[in-house]
């Protein structure tokens, strides 16, 4: 239960309500329209949990969520809500009360959940001065889509038909396909020919070496000489995470020893080129037009581990060269919350990544991987189809729901914009 991603990702339907105010303790009418939202969510056959969230105005036009929050002594304690629906419904209503900080603000949340009795009822009189919300022992509401029904015979009967019907999933309603293409086809770029970060700094640094030698001729004995026009790549010294020297400022000596470590030194920005600048991401899509949940997901790509095909879960951010190694508590937490996000690699022959979600809602477009994998396709495969396999199991899915994505992969056009030329100091 996600409230947070419910009121960022769900708008109002057939199980989530959103509500500027409470007022149930205002007027009598009030207080029967909470007893009919509450019958009527218990009512929808449409998953398992539901939710009325107070603090929260909806513009009609463009269904736009304000966030204005509430003041928590409007509300009463639970069981002074559980006391009215239990004296005025039938048979008892599961729900709750809770309250929730959202960017800085209080909400109300009523929870109404493993509401499985064939159909929920008014069962006693009541009425108000107006009489426009007037309640009958034995009427009953439901929820449609985004509003409150009245229930009569036709309604009554689709209740019943829809509860007591054995809950299997329709496999055919499940579908998964790349965000991009909005299908199970993708047109994905090779990575081009270019030369790795490390190679440009390997470069530079001889560079640095032929100048030494052209001045040595010139003088008998050169140290410490400071070499003009030379590119602006730093070296760190590893014994001390602060001290940053430019290859500009280094002697011969120096030079040799970053020519020596200049692999290790830029490992990380040579994934971050290969996967963040020339690989793209995987991203997926999953939808569930079933009525109910799939809970307890588990979610597995499988692609074939060919050469040419490289593959990583993680976000690699390009470092930055000219600060000191010490990491801040606030990229420390950044770093932890991507990797929550990560998915997991669990083979690599074939290539298997799996993230598990709670549930698949109904009739929401979800990211499988909201941290999505990032994929690097060598110029040899280039005209090739590249199919792999999404498996999707869950508690009540009698057998795996099986789809097959293709990549097609074609050729890298190199534009002007994208050529890397030596004497650019990014890599």
């Amino acid at each position: 239960m996600d409230i947070d991603w419910i009121i960022d990702n769900v708008n109002e339907c057939d199980y989530v309500d959103y509500k500027k105010e409470l007022k149930i303790h205002s007027s009598d009418e009030d207080t029967n329209d909470f007893i009919m939202d509450i019958i009527a969510f218990a009512n929808s056959p449409v998953g398992e949990e539901k939710f009325i969230i107070y603090g929260i105005e909806v513009e009609k036009t463009t269904r736009t969520k304000n966030i204005v929050g509430i003041n928590q002594s409007d509300f009463k304690d639970g069981a002074s809500y559980q006391q009215l629906i239990a004296s005025n419904v039938d048979p008892q209503v599961n729900f709750e009360l809770l309250f929730i900080d959202y960017k800085n603000q209080k909400l109300g949340v009523f929870h109404i959940f493993n509401c499985t009795d064939p159909i929920y009822f008014a069962s006693s009189n009541r009425n108000t001065l107006s009489h426009k919300k007037d309640i009958r022992e034995g009427d009953f509401w439901l929820r449609v889509s985004d509003h409150k029904v009245k229930g009569g015979r036709r309604e009554h009967e689709i209740i019943m038909r829809v509860k007591n019907a054995k809950k299997e999933i329709d496999e055919s309603k499940v579908n998964v396909y790349f965000k991009n293409a909005k299908s199970g086809e993708m047109v994905i770029d090779t990575v081009g020919i270019y030369e790795k970060p490390h190679e440009l700094a390997t470069q530079r640094i001889m560079s640095c070496l032929k100048e030494i030698e052209e001045i040595k001729k010139h003088r008998d004995q050169v140290q410490n000489s400071r070499i003009s026009q030379i590119s602006n790549i730093p070296y760190i010294i590893n014994n001390d995470p602060f001290s940053i020297k430019q290859y500009e400022d280094m002697d011969e000596l120096e030079l040799y020893d970053a020519l020596s470590q200049v692999k290790k030194d830029y490992e990380i920005d040579d994934r971050h080129f290969l996967f963040e600048v020339r690989g793209t991401k995987l991203e997926l899509y999953v939808t569930n037009d079933n009525i109910e949940f799939i809970d307890d997901v588990t979610i597995r790509i499988q692609i074939p581990n060919i050469t040419g095909l490289d593959i990583t879960v993680e976000e690699t951010r390009l470092p930055d060269h000219e600060r000191h190694n010490l990491v801040s508590i606030m990229e420390m937490r950044e770093r932890d919350e991507r990797k929550r996000m990560e998915a997991k690699i669990i083979q690599h022959n074939p290539w298997i990544i799996e993230r598990c979600k709670d549930k698949l809602r109904h009739g929401i477009e979800e990211d499988i991987f909201p941290l999505p994998p990032r994929i690097a396709i060598n110029n040899c495969l280039s005209g090739r189809n590249i199919d792999f396999i999404v498996s999707i199991s869950a508690k009540n899915l009698k057998h795996p729901i099986i789809r097959t994505l293709t990549i097609k992969v074609k050729d890298r056009q190199v534009g002007e914009d994208e050529l890397i030329k030596k004497n650019d100091t990014a890599y």
